[in-house]
């Protein structure tokens, strides 16, 4: 038999990517927050209740981005404002518990965000369906639509890549070397009290 030789580079590389990763879905999260807030709850909310550059921010996106689904959510497309409330009365609390998990690398976090990662994806898919087949997509140009689906898309593909992560780690923040370190003289000197004893 021949053992292969250990990579010294693996590890080093394998916790460039988790840093990476942590970083890319901390800003995801936080951002997130001011769009949540601001401009998918006014598909749900009365428009009244929010400040007028929410509304503006609202009206800019909808004349400029053909997303004809945003802008008919309460005649025509009723299925995107239950989409709305689950972002914003399970996922917007959601977002606060996993900025405060990532930034302090609490695995706590994982079967959340399995179960989060889990259920945005499926929300992203029936629109971008309704983006590419629907009759009413047909009068915008495709490039258009195709920039509708890359921004919709950022909340299909980070959700599953984080969601790759999570079922196939069970310790999705493993120790770091600091934290080794330091614990070790007290274990040392646990041992040489037991050894006393």
């Amino acid at each position: 038999t021949v053992t292969q030789a250990h990579n010294p580079n693996t590890k080093p590389r394998r916790s460039r990517d988790r840093a990476m990763l942590r970083a890319i879905l901390l800003v995801y999260f936080v951002t997130h927050i001011p769009i949540s807030i601001f401009l998918d709850s006014q598909v749900i909310l009365p428009r009244e209740w929010f400040p007028q550059f929410a509304r503006d921010l609202f009206d800019f996106y909808t004349s400029n981005f053909p997303d004809f689904l945003f802008a008919n959510c309460r005649t025509r497309y009723p299925y995107v404002m239950w989409i709305g409330f689950c972002e914003i009365f399970l996922q917007l609390p959601f977002f606060f518990v996993a900025i405060y998990a990532l930034y302090y690398r609490k695995n706590w976090i994982r079967i959340p965000a399995i179960v989060y990662c889990s259920h945005v994806p499926t929300t992203v898919i029936p629109a971008v369906a309704d983006f590419l087949q629907n009759p009413e997509a047909q009068q915008y140009p495709l490039k258009d639509r195709l920039q509708l689906v890359g921004l919709y898309g950022i909340y299909f593909v980070i959700p599953l890549v984080w969601l790759t992560q999570l079922v196939t780690r069970d310790i999705i923040f493993p120790p770091t070397s600091t934290s080794s370190t330091k614990s070790s003289p007290i274990q040392g000197e646990g041992k040489k009290k037991r050894k006393t004893t």
